[in-house]
């Protein structure tokens, strides 16, 4: 998204021609369509109307030095990650609900979204638990936290249709972000 975002704009041009009144804003990406909610989320006047984020083996960043995986003494680029961080803690408190998934894929170039997860659950003061269940789509599951409104799993796979099976999971995801009284339990079968 170039430029200042545009989703208060956008939905109020919604509301004029809606029947109802609207509920909040749920927002869901998969992969590098992330940007467009960090963005969205760095908007503090669209903050108000977001009550929920899916993101899918998606949260991405650079490293530092460009390129220089965490093995060579590289670091993860927190710039592309705050917005992300801040909606993430308000669902700790229970405020909103956040689901973030991710997968073992390691693109080389750029941040995975395993060390992407790992570097959240550090700046949330969360750890994950090692969790071995079958997810949608027959995902194989590896890890779980949950902490108020805020869920992270972990799924095993390192090919680019583990990667899609995210995507394809996506009804499930949703469903344990928008359902009133939703537990968030491991996804069934």
């Amino acid at each position: 998204m170039a430029g200042p975002p545009r989703s208060c704009h956008q939905r109020s041009r919604v509301a004029r021609g809606a029947p109802q009144t609207l509920g909040g804003v749920y927002l869901s990406a998969f992969s590098a369509g992330n940007g467009a909610v960090r963005a969205i989320l760095a908007d503090r006047d669209a903050l108000p109307s977001i009550r929920g984020v899916v993101i899918l083996d998606g949260i991405h960043t650079g490293y530092l030095p460009d390129r220089r995986v965490l093995a060579d003494s590289g670091q993860l680029d927190p710039a592309n990650l705050q917005s992300l961080r801040r909606f993430a803690e308000r669902a700790v408190r229970g405020e909103v609900r956040m689901l973030v998934t991710h997968s073992e894929v390691f693109p080389g170039t750029f941040a995975s979204t395993t060390e992407t997860a790992n570097w959240l659950l550090h700046e949330l003061a969360l750890s994950r638990e090692a969790v071995l269940a079958w997810g949608p789509n027959g995902m194989q599951q590896t890890s779980m936290i949950r902490a108020g409104g805020f869920t992270l799993m972990g799924f095993a796979g390192n090919s680019a249709p583990d990667h899609l099976d995210h995507l394809h999971a996506l009804p499930t995801w949703l469903g344990r972000v928008v359902a009133p009284g939703q537990r968030d339990a491991h996804p069934p079968r």
